[in-house]
C-alpha cells in the first residue's frame, strides 16, 4: 500500500469517492420482508441482548465490529475453519466475548450447518475479501434471498465503491493509504 498523507488521500481518486459518502452506507432491500425475523424483547439486560451475530472476520477491523457488538450484549458466533490460519494475538485482542464455531464450508455438512445458523441469526458480518463467501456458496444475494430479515454488514479496507473497492487489505493498509500512518510517524 502506498503511504500517503491525509491530504494526498483526500486528493486521490479513491479518497474523493469515499469522502463523498456518509460514514455508514445503508442499502435497504427492495420489497424487504420481516419473514423469519425474531421479535426482540422490549426490555433487555444489555442493549443488544438476544441479538445473534454470525461473524466472518479476521485480523483487526472487522473483528472489532463483532467484539463491539458482543460488548453490548449480542451473542457473536465467530465462524472459523481448520484451513484458515488463526492469529493468536489478534484473536485475544479482537475476539473476546465471542463464541467460536468451527465449520468447514467446503463440505455439505458445513454448508447445511451454516444455513441453519443464518436462519436464526439477526446480523452477518462479512469481513472477508470480495467473493470469498460467494465462492463457498454464500453470496450476499443468496444469503439475503434465503434470510431477508438479516442485517448484512460488509466491512472493506478501502471502501465499497471506487477504483480500490475490491482491493484486499488489513487495518494497517488502510492506515497507510489514508494518511493515518503518516500522522503517527512523520518519517
Amino acid at each position: 500500500t502506498k503511504c500517503r498523507t491525509p491530504k494526498e488521500w483526500r486528493e486521490s481518486e479513491q479518497g474523493k469517492v469515499v469522502l463523498g459518502l456518509p460514514p455508514l452506507c445503508f442499502q435497504p432491500m427492495r420489497g424487504g420482508s420481516k419473514r423469519g425475523a425474531r421479535a426482540l424483547p422490549d426490555r433487555a439486560a444489555r442493549p443488544l441482548s438476544d441479538v445473534i451475530v454470525v461473524d466472518f472476520s479476521h485480523v483487526i477491523a472487522s473483528p472489532v465490529v463483532g467484539r463491539t457488538l458482543a460488548d453490548y450484549g449480542a451473542t457473536v458466533i465467530k465462524v472459523v475453519s481448520q484451513d484458515r490460519p488463526r492469529r493468536e494475538l489478534f484473536d485475544a485482542e479482537t475476539n473476546h466475548g465471542k463464541r467460536t464455531l468451527t465449520l468447514e464450508l467446503d463440505t455439505p455438512e458445513g454448508k447445511r450447518r451454516l444455513w441453519d445458523l443464518l436462519a436464526t441469526a439477526d446480523v452477518i458480518i462479512d469481513g472477508y475479501s470480495e467473493g470469498v463467501l460467494e465462492r463457498l456458496g454464500f453470496s450476499k444475494g443468496a444469503v439475503l434471498r434465503r434470510n431477508p430479515h438479516l442485517v448484512y454488514l460488509s466491512v472493506s479496507c478501502f471502501g465499497h465503491v471506487g477504483p480500490l473497492s475490491f482491493g484486499k487489505g488489513f487495518q494497517q493498509n488502510a492506515n497507510f493509504a489514508t494518511g493515518v500512518a503518516s500522522v503517527e510517524d512523520e518519517e
